[in-house]
């Protein structure tokens, strides 16, 4: 492993994961907090999810929310 990634323990939905990057402590834990806040929404609004079928949504709306930001930053770059 690099010397600059660092590896952080993350409780997701109740399981521990271990996450791996070259992100900050405080990156790493705000990125659990998020998951753990989006997944507790989606149990609420829809209940009959199973738990896989709640982490793929989380997952299919973090990339949209990330192609979004990037077409946003494409259009900046192009504006300039």
């Amino acid at each position: 492993m690099s010397e600059d990634k660092r590896r952080w323990k993350a409780t997701i939905n109740h399981k521990e994961y271990t996450m791996i990057g070259a992100y900050s402590e405080e990156h790493l834990r705000t990125v659990s907090h998020l998951a753990n806040e989006q997944l507790e929404k989606l149990k609420v609004l829809a209940p009959h999810l199973s738990e896989t079928d709640r982490a793929i949504l989380l997952a299919l709306n973090a990339i949209s929310a990330r192609v979004e930001s990037e077409a946003q930053l494409k259009k900046s770059r192009e504006q300039k």
